[in-house]
């Protein structure tokens, strides 16, 4: 175990040892690429001034799924003009004050915010950044009169999880003494649901919120409807004010109609139950959260959940979807390994895809790859890694955890209070 996080630690020492402009220089770094984790060990070993701890505490307290903290700390960072004159740290500041107000459901300041973001700092976005944002935009801006969502635990809840045809995740959502089954999805942004099921379960349609959702690896884009569930119960939990992206069936239907999504609970509301441990057949919701300080290893870039992961000695942020079946490993993966990869790899191909639009794309068929987290061993055998880059890519993210890799545990705990994943006992090696 100490061979492992050797070279980390070497990092973060390294770091200590350079000049202040230098230290400065390496923090950044960590804050552009990702590396949240290492930001926070850093930090504490790291002497720099008072007005810098308050900036890089804001990233940290953002990714941690601390906003109000974070907004507290940008306030006397936008009054003091630290870090003024750097333009790329501002736009990056300005990012997560948005992102902020998005995790608080405060859709009048997420408009505002994201206004500011495209009024000033469009430089600083990839094309394709720029279009998600102003897409964006258009829901908060249609939201900004629209209740926040709440969610209010009665008692702790065990809810029994089944697995579709397709082998993801359903859960019972129930409302007005109907029950649905909704896919269990860390991996979707906003809750969504079918035209159908919407009228269902009497959501209300916002005016003038049409916007345009883009989906798969073609980048096709699906025209989508905003709407608010007044009443859920999930278990012993009740959500109201849910937000739902309403899409047409047709997008939610597969294999000719032989397989249909009614429903997708997302990150908004799955975060909002804080604390659940997930076994071979059920969720556990408590009622009182573990909150416990433990090192994190877990954060909310935007409303995307990330995992850190220990391989060869580095840590690797990876995206986190419950509603993917497989693990695949990205474009950025291979090449930051590729001389070990292409040495005990086999050329192959996987066909990617979903309701916008699918490809095959180029993979390498690795035999065995093994990983860390949570102080336990986790293996891939026989896994995919894509050498190809997408238009879905992240130039930070090393891939996509799903199923495959969660499947190797007893049971898993995601604790959005404290910032951590944990895992119960290996059931078996993975064949």
């Amino acid at each position: 175990m100490k061979i492992r996080h050797l070279l980390t630690v070497i990092a973060i020492v390294l770091i200590f040892e350079l000049p202040t402009s230098a230290q400065i220089k390496q923090l950044n770094e960590l804050v552009y690429t990702k590396q949240y984790t290492l930001l926070e060990r850093a930090l504490a070993t790291t002497h720099i001034s008072t007005n810098d701890k308050i900036l890089y505490k804001a990233f940290l307290t953002n990714a941690f799924n601390q906003p109000e903290a974070s907004n507290l700390l940008l306030k006397k960072i936008f009054a003091g003009k630290i870090a003024a004159g750097d333009s790329k740290l501002q736009f990056y500041l300005h990012r997560i004050a948005y992102d902020n107000y998005v995790k608080l459901n405060n859709y009048k300041a997420a408009h505002m915010a994201s206004e500011q973001l495209v009024k000033y700092y469009s430089a600083w976005f990839s094309a394709s950044e720029l279009t998600d944002q102003q897409e964006e935009n258009k829901i908060w801006a249609a939201l900004a009169t629209a209740p926040a969502q709440q969610a209010h635990k009665q008692a702790s809840s065990v809810i029994p999880i089944k697995k579709d045809m397709a082998g993801l995740w359903n859960i019972p959502v129930q409302q007005q003494g109907s029950s649905y089954l909704f896919v269990f999805d860390t991996g979707a942004n906003i809750s969504t649901i079918s035209a159908s099921y919407a009228q269902k379960l009497h959501l209300d349609v916002v005016k003038n919120s049409q916007v345009s959702i883009e989906g798969g690896m073609n980048g096709v884009s699906t025209k989508v409807n905003l709407g608010i569930a007044t009443q859920l119960n999930m278990g012993n939990v009740q959500i109201n004010n849910a937000l739902f992206l309403i899409f047409p069936d047709s997008a939610l239907s597969f294999a000719g109609g032989a397989y249909k999504i009614n429903g997708i609970i997302g990150l908004p509301i799955i975060k909002a139950l804080e604390e659940i441990t997930i076994g071979k057949d059920a969720m556990q919701i408590p009622l009182i959260v573990d909150r416990k300080t433990i090192p994190h290893n877990l954060a909310l870039d935007l409303l995307q959940p990330v995992i850190y992961m220990e391989y060869q000695g580095k840590s690797l942020p990876f995206t986190f979807d419950t509603g993917a079946q497989v693990t695949l490993f990205s474009d950025n993966f291979y090449k930051q390994f590729k001389p070990h990869l292409d040495s005990i790899a086999k050329k192959d191909s996987l066909h990617m895809g979903g309701a916008g639009g699918s490809r095959r794309m180029k993979t390498l068929k690795v035999p065995q790859l093994i990983f860390t987290v949570d102080h336990k061993q986790v293996l891939f055998n026989n896994t995919q890694v894509n050498v190809e880059e997408t238009q879905v890519s992240d130039k930070y993210y090393y891939g996509n955890m799903g199923q495959d890799m969660f499947a190797q545990f007893t049971s898993m705990t995601i604790n959005f209070v404290n910032s951590s994943v944990s895992f119960g006992n290996r059931k078996k090696q993975a064949k």
